[in-house]
């Protein structure tokens, strides 16, 4: 098939691979989430903040093989074309970087966060109570989003762009304290 979905990256194929690896991933989430969350559960605090440190480090590795292996294939010309006309991207700049390795730290940290908020959940449950008057429920929302904004925001201010080595871990650690403090933190504030 010529034709593409969507920006000239994503054909029928592309979407119903997508669609059978969600199906598999859903059927082994089904399949495992109770004995796999009943063993986490019974391994000390400090594995399970190891365990998730691991996977995170584990999807690092993964997400590094595929740039290393796409990174000898140049992309589609289309790709870049298709961007431009859909982004408006400055002259000069590239609409498109898909081997930008910032958002496997995104990711990796996000998952590390993650599983440190679920790993402290199980050791210290916060007993999050969300009712109360609505300026209770309000003050809530509003703490929670100025956390947010003040790691998301004002770690990225402060955090280096260079050398790329240092602002990759800076980012991974960004995003792990960003979903670490809407999954634990703020509930247990």
């Amino acid at each position: 098939i010529r034709d593409s979905l969507y920006l000239g990256v994503h054909f029928p194929g592309d979407v119903l691979a997508g669609w059978l690896f969600g199906a598999l991933l859903l059927g082994a989430f089904l399949t495992f989430e109770k004995p796999v969350t009943a063993w986490f559960k019974s391994l000390r605090l400090w594995e399970q903040i190891g365990l998730a440190f691991a996977i995170s480090l584990i999807y690092l590795a993964i997400y590094g093989g595929v740039l290393t292996l796409v990174n000898a294939k140049p992309d589609p010309l289309i790709w870049q074309e298709n961007a431009v006309l859909a982004t408006a991207a400055p002259v000069g700049e590239s609409a498109i970087d898909p081997r930008d390795p910032q958002g496997g730290f995104t990711a990796a940290g996000s998952m590390m966060g993650m599983g440190l908020a679920f790993a402290l959940a199980n050791y210290r449950p916060t007993q999050f109570d969300c009712q109360g008057p609505l300026a209770k429920r309000g003050l809530r929302f509003l703490l929670g989003l100025a956390g947010i904004l003040v790691l998301w925001l004002g770690l990225k201010m402060i955090t280096p762009a260079e050398p790329l080595a240092l602002a990759l871990i800076a980012r991974y650690l960004r995003y792990a304290l960003i979903l670490f403090w809407v999954l634990y933190l703020a509930p247990l504030i």
